[in-house]
């Protein structure tokens, strides 16, 4: 868990590699150990990407927002479109991106926000490098 910009409480979690069925297996303790208002989804591309039983992807996404709302009720719950990362994912993005938006019911389920219009074609992966606090200087310690 790691900490984060200004707020009296600064915890974020984030599990770089994971599947969903990983992600589901310790909810519950991550859940009760930081007890959240909101919980940010980014998940299910490296699922699509192994080719792990790809068309129940989506059920498993939604049995894990479940068992999100069964541990803390009124929890909200993020999902962000998923971007594919090279071209012959495009097709499997879509579908699971649709089956996500498809969770969604009024007040009760989670909010799915649209992916980036981004191809993966154009897909760049920056570092974050902070400014001094001269502007005109650039980048601090560059």
């Amino acid at each position: 868990m790691g900490n984060s910009g200004t707020l009296a409480d600064q915890s974020n979690e984030g599990h770089s590699g994971y599947v969903i069925s990983q992600i589901r297996d310790g909810i519950d303790g991550w859940m009760s150990a930081a007890r959240p208002d909101v919980v940010i989804l980014h998940i299910g591309l490296n699922d699509l990407d192994r080719g792990i039983d790809v068309p129940n992807a989506p059920a498993r996404l939604a049995g894990l927002v479940d068992r999100i709302y069964a541990d803390r009720p009124g929890t909200g719950v993020i999902m962000l479109g998923l971007i594919p990362t090279t071209p012959d994912l495009g097709s499997r993005v879509a579908a699971y991106n649709a089956a996500a938006k498809q969770l969604q019911a009024p007040s009760t389920r989670p909010t799915t926000c649209r992916r980036p219009a981004m191809a993966s074609t154009r897909l760049v992966i920056r570092v974050h490098v902070p400014l001094s606090a001269d502007p005109s200087q650039g980048p601090a310690g560059i």
